[in-house]
């Protein structure tokens, strides 16, 4: 990858035509020794608030497509310089998505991104791999610097995730150096580390995808509070096993009001027994383990001042206990608040109490009904019977 969101003059200072003269060059340096590799431009530091506008900055992203596609490379001369892939960062935070201030929710930028990719190098190259490599979250509604480690940072993950899968987009790489925050022990000790709550999330996405053939289900029952659902299926090949998630997301972080979610599960795609054995991992803000030490670090009067606000602000532990609070959660660890217990807890499946499945024989669909908060993932397994062909 040639540059780093070079449409910022922080991050690039010369002109386009610059940087073009940089990008030939390091194109036919890297094709030189290593002719079959893949070279591409940077992460464009606009593109999730993308208008059509073209340029964002000091470099006009389709303007080096179109240079790649039919002008001469300026070091050999040659015309069809690489241009491997468009490609953007992807931030959910205040600023960073192109809608008005306060609005993080992972669903706005997703027109932004589709625009950028198609104006950015599809029309010269078609086909072209969609990417972005950084993703994440860093402020929250009111310019707080968080990067949302708890259950509220799972959700937004994996609604992202889910709208890039839609968009296209064939790889996405995060940006964040706290994903798993290790307590004091040593690097290679396991138990000694916290996964926050975005690595949960990619993690728990692995699990679904690995399974099998998947599948977006749909929502049959509209949200009366503003809730914003998402549904991922996944079925093994012999039909015997289905992993579900579930995430919800609201805008306004404040709100905490539960609801019945019900979402559709075409009968073609999974088979039911008659007795249905649901487990489930069940992450909330009461649940995930960033969430419960934020909770204990403000009883116990260590919370950071500027992370006590309403909606509940989780980030890195240094961030939120800055004095105290990583000897606090050591001395919890495996005594009085047991943390490495509740963390572990985020990794098992246990029954799955409130999840039911209706079963209508005259539909072609099941309805699979739970009733769930805001800043809530669940990931469902359920046994399935194979299909009557098999």
């Amino acid at each position: 990858r040639v540059g780093t969101e070079s449409d910022w003059p922080r991050r690039f200072r010369g002109s386009e035509s610059e940087f073009i003269t940089h990008y030939d060059y390091s194109e036919a340096a890297v094709k030189s020794i290593f002719p079959n590799a893949k070279v591409g431009p940077y992460n464009e530091l606009g593109g999730s608030k993308y208008n059509g506008s073209g340029k964002f900055g000091n470099i006009n992203y389709p303007t080096l497509a179109q240079h790649c596609a039919q002008k001469p490379n300026q070091k050999n001369g040659q015309i069809g310089t690489d241009f491997g892939w468009t490609n953007s960062s992807y931030y959910n935070s205040k600023g960073n998505n192109g809608v008005a201030s306060g609005s993080l929710s992972p669903d706005d930028s997703c027109a932004a991104l589709d625009l950028f990719f198609r104006h950015s190098g599809e029309g010269f190259f078609p086909g072209i791999p969609r990417r972005i490599h950084e993703h994440g979250i860093l402020n929250d509604f009111e310019g707080l610097s968080v990067y949302e480690a708890g259950a509220r940072g799972a959700v937004m993950t994996v609604h992202s995730m889910l709208n890039l899968m839609v968009l296209g987009v064939d790889e996405c790489t995060t940006w964040w150096r706290g994903e798993l925050e290790r307590i004091g022990k040593p690097v290679s000790d396991p138990d000694g580390s916290i996964m926050a709550g975005q690595l949960w999330a990619m993690q728990m996405l692995e699990h679904v995808f690995n399974l099998g053939e998947i599948a977006l289900l749909p929502e049959r029952t509209p949200s009366s509070t503003g809730l914003e659902r998402k549904a991922l299926a996944s079925r093994s090949p012999d039909g015997a096993r289905m992993l579900l998630m579930i995430a919800c997301h609201h805008r306004d972080p404040v709100k905490n009001q539960t609801e019945t979610v019900r979402f559709a599960v075409p009968r073609s795609f999974f088979t039911f027994p008659a007795t249905q054995n649901l487990r489930w991992v069940n992450y909330n803000r009461k649940t995930a383990i960033y969430d419960i030490i934020r909770d204990d670090l403000a009883t116990q009067g260590i919370l950071n001042r500027a992370y006590d606000r309403p909606h509940q602000p989780v980030t890195q532990l240094f961030q939120m206990g800055p004095k105290g609070g990583k000897a606090f959660i050591r001395n919890n660890w495996t005594t009085g608040k047991n943390y490495r217990e509740k963390a572990q807890r985020n990794m098992k499946l246990e029954m799955a109490d409130g999840v039911s499945i209706i079963d209508n024989p005259n539909s072609d669909e099941y309805l699979l009904e739970a009733t769930l908060a805001p800043d809530t993932v669940v990931l469902i397994d359920m046994k399935g019977l194979p299909p009557m062909n098999q």
